[in-house]
């Protein structure tokens, strides 16, 4: 299971987007610790992108 998942996200983060850029850490238990540095306003399509990258890593 992931052991440290630290998001530090800003204050312009839509909650969908979170949501979907979060989902496919549960299947990633051989992470053991993920940090995320989101600075300023990522876009919808910046967000798709590396959620779409984790879910390749499973």
């Amino acid at each position: 299971a992931l052991m440290t998942i630290q998001l530090r996200l800003a204050d312009c983060f839509l909650l969908t987007s979170l949501e979907e850029l979060t989902r496919p850490l549960g299947s990633l238990p051989h992470i053991k610790a993920l940090e995320l540095s989101l600075p300023g306003c990522c876009s919808l399509r910046s967000l798709g992108s590396l959620s779409s990258h984790l879910r390749e890593l499973r």
